[in-house]
This record gives structure tokens, C-alpha cells and sequence, in this order.
């Protein structure tokens, strides 16, 4: 894989680019994914029913109002600075 980020996981461009496509092939249960979705990715991976959720784990971090942002079409920070967020001390 490439060299993983400072927090110890791969970018999501290094990470398998249809994983969410090969577990529908075996799984029927309900699927969330996960990890660099944005509105676009997201609203494409429930129409093409490789999803039945999308996470915006990151967006949340820069987008507190990420809901009421994407409900409204207002503009969405794009970007977090992971070096910058959950540390301690």
C-alpha cells in the first residue's frame, strides 16, 4: 500500500477503490461506508446501490452543521487538519 498517514491508516486513495462494491457481492445486510465520501460519492454510492449509508466522519470534524449544510446546498469545508484534531495533552 503506500506510505500510510500520520495516524497510522492508509489515504483513501491507497485503500482498495471498490471495496465497498466487492462486499455487496457477498454481503446482503445493510452497508455504511465509510472514508472520503462527499456529497457527490456518497449521493452515487446509494444510487448505485453499493450503499445504504454514507459516514461523513471528516466533513463533521470541519463541518460541525455538515446536516443543515448539505440540506440547504450551503458551502461545505473540504479539508481538516488531522494533525490538529483529536490529540491529547
Amino acid at each position: 500500500m503506500g506510505e500510510a498517514s500520520h495516524l497510522g491508516h492508509p489515504k483513501p486513495e491507497e485503500q482498495l477503490p471498490d471495496a465497498v462494491v466487492a462486499l455487496r457481492e457477498f454481503f446482503s445486510g445493510i452497508v455504511v461506508a465509510n472514508h472520503g465520501y462527499d456529497e457527490i460519492t456518497g449521493k452515487k454510492a446509494i444510487e448505485l446501490e453499493q450503499a445504504d449509508m454514507v459516514s461523513f466522519g471528516r466533513l463533521y470534524i470541519s463541518n460541525p452543521d455538515l446536516a443543515e449544510r448539505l440540506i440547504n446546498g450551503w458551502p461545505i469545508a473540504k479539508t481538516v487538519d488531522l494533525r490538529t484534531t483529536f490529540t491529547g495533552g
